[in-house]
């Protein structure tokens, strides 16, 4: 294999590891809010839009009919909830130094995916609770949306890449209309779809096949969830470092674990530790777990002897070996 083929696959697998630890802590957020999601069957959502019916010019009387407002529920039996988000990132920055240098969060702009027009529908997370529910005045929202900064700052360590990043959470909901609850309404008229019968006019023509397809048209939507004190978008604030400066390498094996390392410190990987020679220093968060490659390992530490750091997603294994990325809650939902 030619050296420039080796590099792009090696950097393709590398780029695979970090976009699949991100796409884990993503999904452990979402998994709390799939898990906490209901519908309030009390006050399910309700499909509104008015419509502008064709004017009949042979037909006077069809005139006092327009506007109309036509309505739909969603069927408790068929409906279906998941969660998901948008990624609103900021500026990257590289730091070239060799000492931290610190972020300040900013403002950002977040533009909406897919949002619904026409539910008079909400979702709201509050006291561990995430509900779908009518009752909104209106589910219209701008299709641009400025998410303020919270103030926050993070060091970006030497050798990274580093910047704030907010994930926009949404509810999706689908499935069929509720048997009966396809209507249209005008001031004269509560229900007209059940008063049309076999009227010919150019109005009953019309308000028909609307009536049909509200009671077939299959229902999906989606929603952003607000949070239910402050009444704003849910969002989760995270800080993002990926690590692009040297990389430690063991050169030679003292005895058991302890290997001496290229630029000139001791590292132990049964204990995770390092020593400049005066004391050992458990490893920082933030520094990268140096390379031992297996020609330099005795006999009596293989890799399974090493210690494997965890934290709230479970043992990472070979993937902390692999990727260079860091992701820090800093601020908004925090899968709890």
């Amino acid at each position: 294999m030619k050296p420039s083929r080796l590099i792009l696959l090696i950097a393709a697998c590398v780029a695979h590891a970090q976009g699949s630890y991100k796409k884990a802590v993503i999904n452990h957020y979402i998994t709390r809010l799939e898990a906490k999601a209901s519908i309030d069957w009390n006050n399910p959502p309700v499909f509104e839009e008015k419509r502008i019916p064709p004017h009949c010019m042979r037909s006077r009387i069809d005139a006092p009919l327009r506007p109309v407002m036509a309505r739909k529920r969603l069927r408790r039996q068929d409906a279906s909830l998941s969660v998901d988000y948008d990624i609103v990132p900021q500026l990257r920055f590289l730091n070239l130094e060799d000492h931290g240098v610190q972020m300040r969060q900013e403002d950002s702009t977040w533009v909406t995916k897919g949002t619904s027009q026409s539910w008079n529908a909400g979702a709201g997370f509050a006291l561990g609770r995430l509900q779908l529910s009518g009752g909104y005045s209106s589910s219209r929202f701008e299709s641009e949306m400025k998410i303020k900064s919270l103030g926050l700052t993070e060091e970006c360590p030497a050798g990274n890449e580093c910047h704030f990043e907010d994930w926009v959470y949404h509810v999706n909901f689908w499935g069929v209309p509720e048997p009966g609850s396809g209507e249209l309404s005008n001031k004269y008229e509560a229900n007209i779809c059940s008063t049309l019968g076999r009227k010919k006019t150019c109005f009953a023509n019309w308000a028909r096949k609307v009536c049909i397809r509200l009671q077939r048209a299959v229902i999906s939507e989606r929603v952003p969830i607000h949070d239910g004190a402050s009444k704003k978008i849910l969002t989760t604030t995270v800080f993002i470092r990926e690590y692009y400066g040297p990389h430690a390498t063991a050169i030679v094996a003292q005895k058991e674990c302890l290997f001496k390392l290229d630029d000139g410190r001791w590292y132990d990987s049964e204990n995770d530790t390092f020593s400049t020679g005066e004391g050992w220093a458990a490893r920082e968060p933030d520094q990268r777990k140096p390379v031992i490659p297996n020609h330099v390992r005795l006999a009596d530490c293989p890799a399974s002897k090493d210690k494997v750091k965890d934290d709230r997603l479970g043992k990472r294994g070979d993937m902390e070996e692999e990727r260079k990325m860091d992701i820090k809650w800093v601020g908004g939902f925090h899968g709890r």
